[in-house]
């Protein structure tokens, strides 16, 4: 059994080198129902994740400083340089 790597990474050989198409089948033990099989599996995929992409930027989490940050921000300057000696 393939792992899911593996079957992708024939799947990529055997498009970047067509005319070998039958040597790596061979290589690897398959069937070309198998590579039709690895083809139609890698579509299904990419349509299912395209389907769910949303388009635009992606959303950036509202950051907020925690309370102590708040605090100092707000500390006046002059009571900050007292305590800072």
């Amino acid at each position: 059994m393939l792992s899911a790597e593996k079957k992708y990474q024939i799947l990529e050989e055997t498009k970047a080198h067509p005319d070998k198409k039958g040597e790596i089948l061979r290589r690897e033990g398959l069937y070309l129902s198998d590579l039709l099989r690895y083809e139609e599996a890698a579509r299904e995929g990419a349509i299912k994740e395209l389907r769910n992409s949303v388009p635009g930027r992606k959303k950036v989490k509202d950051y907020s400083p925690p309370i102590a940050v708040k605090y100092v921000i707000s500390f006046p300057r002059w009571l900050w340089l007292l305590f800072s000696n």
